[in-house]
């Protein structure tokens, strides 16, 4: 997709993440960076890098509320998101915020956006899971 194949990439990811507790649950907050240090330019033969040269980078900010271990727990998260165009490899990134279709393949950079996840350990082996993304591309 948009010369996924054709370009290289020099892509460098760190994470960091704090836990803490609050009333008795755990609270989780975390953050990652993503840089793809690859030497773009305007004038690259490919058109997509071309009218992108200078995405290339993303980040995602995320914080969550307790979790669901035993029954009757619950968990409450909310996460950002910021993944420039060239920032990854979009043919094979994740696509849990992008799904414009249905191919083998995804777009999975070029947005951002919101997830709001709420889970429920409803009993053994059985946790219930509602997850809202609001994206825009």
């Amino acid at each position: 997709l948009d010369g996924d194949g054709l370009r290289d990439y020099r892509i460098l990811v760190g994470g960091v993440q704090a836990r803490l507790e609050a009333g008795g649950r755990p609270l989780v907050f975390g953050g990652d960076l993503i840089s793809n240090g690859e030497d773009y330019t305007a004038t690259d033969p490919l058109p997509f890098t071309a009218a992108n040269a200078g995405q290339t980078q993303g980040h995602v900010l995320s914080a969550r509320y307790g979790s669901i271990r035993s029954r009757g727990d619950w968990l409450a998260a909310y996460c950002y998101a910021n993944i420039e165009a060239l920032a990854v490899v979009a043919s094979y990134a994740q696509d849990d915020w992008v799904r414009w279709g249905s191919g083998p393949q995804t777009r999975g950079s070029g947005f951002r956006g919101h997830e709001f996840r709420f889970a429920y350990a409803w009993g053994s082996g059985l946790d219930v899971v509602a997850r809202l993304y609001v994206a825009e591309s």
